[in-house]
């Protein structure tokens, strides 16, 4: 009772049901196992006191390096309440289940040992330990995948400040997520722009390519998706609920003072590409689209991922990753799949990825491309990586951005 009293106080404040399971986690443990008593108790490996010290101190390091690090190479602000959140996430609410994991691995382990002879209980263990690493992976990398943190914007350091405007909107759902953005207002705007980040990311990651956009003389519309920059929560779905944020975005652009409903436009890089895939179907207004980097099929990246382990491993390790997923969102996030969906897209799409893309394949907008009805172009320059176009090539992406979104009238 006491349980779901937290539980139901949770949900005022803390939206998604498997953070609130995460946030309240350690609670739950001290109350079961050292209160109640009506579970066992997590066990700590039995160390001297100089070793045990030493693991406290690697333990608690670790989630505070990470950020610091994090923050440093994205060149992020620094936030205390992430500080706190990335903390309390690694050393509680992850500590904790693999403690008690390892103690059942021992446990099994112990037992093996003395029902088996030695050889065939070398053995056992040697197989209990592989298949346990062999879930243990997809696992952690589910979780680490879908609750990432959140780095804070920098900025858009090309913009002057007086044409820059500070924007909240909600996503478009029943229950709706609070998004944080920037509008930049061009003084001789040709249209307007959505443009989409990418995942682990935020709005100003993507300043290179919002600067070409901008430059093209277009208002621009970026945002943070849910779990990510500024915006509500700290989950992410990887398309599936994130192109409500994109519909919502969409909703607070055609509602702005300043947007031109018939050069309405959007981009998208990885997988803000495919989120915006995913909502064109409901944009009818959008006039053109630009997909950079962006996977067709989410199951494939799995796959992707996972592709130093051989076949037969593979495919149960991946649908163990959609168990998990599902378990953390309650959706499949491989069913809404953008290479189902960019068949219903009505306006002219341009296709960009790099050869050398190591995150997301270039094989995946080769199918994008495949089922495209109105694809207007597609640009796969050789020895680029992923989003490196506007980087490496920002004459041909803004020449590409001008193709796009030209006004055919």
């Amino acid at each position: 009772m006491l349980i779901g009293l937290v539980q139901w106080s949770g949900q005022w404040w803390i939206r998604e049901p498997s953070e609130r399971f995460w946030m309240f986690l350690p609670g739950y443990i001290w109350l079961l196992a050292y209160y109640l008593q009506v579970i066992p108790k997590p066990e700590l490996p039995r160390q001297s006191l100089w070793t045990r010290w030493l693991m406290l101190i690697i333990l608690w390091s670790f989630p505070v390096a990470f950020y610091v690090g994090l923050v440093t190479l994205c060149q992020s602000p620094f936030s205390w309440r992430e500080l706190l959140i990335v903390v309390y996430f690694f050393v509680f609410c992850i500590e904790i289940p693999l403690l008690y994991f390892f103690n059942g691995l021992d446990y099994l382990d112990a037992r093996l040992k003395s029902r088996l002879n030695k050889y065939w209980g070398a053995i056992g263990r040697v197989l209990l330990r592989g298949c346990a690493y062999l879930i243990l992976i997809p696992v952690l990398l589910t979780i680490f995948g879908i609750h990432r943190p959140k780095l804070l914007p920098a900025g858009f350091q090309f913009a002057d400040p007086a044409f820059v405007e500070a924007v909240e909107f909600e996503s478009r759902e029943e229950n709706p997520l609070v998004l944080r953005g920037e509008y930049l207002k061009h003084p001789a705007a040709k249209g307007s722009v959505i443009v989409c980040h990418g995942v682990g990311a935020n709005r100003s990651d993507i300043s290179a390519i919002v600067e070409l956009v901008y430059e093209s003389e277009y208002n621009v519309l970026t945002f943070d998706f849910r779990g990510h920059g500024e915006s509500d929560g700290h989950t992410i779905t990887y398309g599936t609920r994130e192109r409500r944020d994109v519909l919502g975005a969409y909703d607070y652009l055609l509602s702005h003072p300043d947007t031109d409903p018939n050069k309405f436009y959007a981009l998208g890089v990885s997988m803000g590409g495919s989120a915006l895939i995913l909502a064109l179907p409901e944009m009818p207004l959008v006039q053109a689209a630009i997909v950079d980097s962006s996977f067709a099929d989410l199951n494939l990246m799995v796959h992707h991922q996972l592709k130093y382990f051989p076949e037969w491993i593979r495919v149960g390790m991946v649908s163990l990753t959609r168990l998990v997923g599902w378990m953390e969102t309650g959706a499949d996030l491989t069913a809404m799949c953008p290479l189902d969906f960019i068949c219903e897209i009505n306006c002219p799409v341009t296709i960009i990825h790099g050869q050398a893309d190591h995150i997301v394949p270039f094989e995946q907008s080769e199918l994008l491309k495949a089922n495209c009805k109105h694809l207007k172009d597609y640009y796969a320059p050789e020895d680029v990586d992923h989003i490196g176009t506007a980087m490496l090539q920002p004459w041909k992406y803004q020449e590409l951005i001008r193709e796009a979104f030209q006004n055919d009238e």
